[in-house]
């Protein structure tokens, strides 16, 4: 397909989310932080994985009371408040300095200004779910979510626990399948702090 077929997909995945309010959005808390996240699909992701992973990360990211707002075009973003650029490779490209068996994603550095860039590469997230049994969406999700937590975190260092460890176990990819792999707290303190500080 060319690119304005994934673009046409991408644009249907995102009215459809849309079509309700911002994915996350929260009807108990009034207090909840929208974050723009700008989705670019260029590995054409069934729309049905896409739709699911975005709602994974989203649930996520409601939990710490941010409400992420999925966007296909930059252009039609206004300017006020933290904004993410979510790059959706269909490979990997081999670098001789790798270690990871799965390099999934990357949070590109520095962030300034509410505003940053993340990777994913859908190859790897591919082979991945394959290799640990899990839905494609699920590991898509959890590490979109991981990656714009670097953004948010503004660090491209790990934590000891939670959603930003540098590697899951089979202990959290339990927890995510449940639903209930999250932020530790000082790491959702910080990235709420940093997200309602560019408001």
């Amino acid at each position: 397909m060319g690119q304005s077929s994934s673009g046409f997909v991408l644009a249907a995945v995102v009215a459809g989310l849309c079509s309700t309010g911002s994915i996350g959005a929260s009807a108990e808390r009034g207090d909840a932080i929208p974050l723009v996240v700008i989705v670019h699909d260029g590995a054409v992701v069934h729309p049905e994985t896409l739709d699911q992973a975005l709602k994974e990360a989203a649930r996520i990211y409601r939990q710490l009371g941010v409400t992420l707002e999925w966007h296909s075009d930059s252009a039609r973003v206004g300017a006020q408040g933290f904004s993410v650029q979510l790059i959706i490779q269909d490979k990997l490209r081999p670098a001789s300095d790798r270690t990871e068996q799965f390099l999934m994603g990357v949070a590109v550095a520095p962030w300034h200004d509410c505003r940053g860039t993340v990777y994913l590469f859908n190859d790897q997230v591919a082979k991945f779910a394959s290799w640990r049994r899990l839905r494609s969406a699920l590991a898509m999700g959890t590490v979109i979510a991981h990656e714009i937590g670097h953004v948010l975190l503004q660090r491209k260092g790990h934590s000891p626990e939670g959603l930003m460890r540098a590697v899951l176990n089979d202990g959290d990819w339990e927890r995510a399948a449940l639903g209930i792999l999250l932020f530790a707290p000082d790491d959702a303190a910080i990235v709420r702090a940093n997200t309602s500080s560019c408001r």
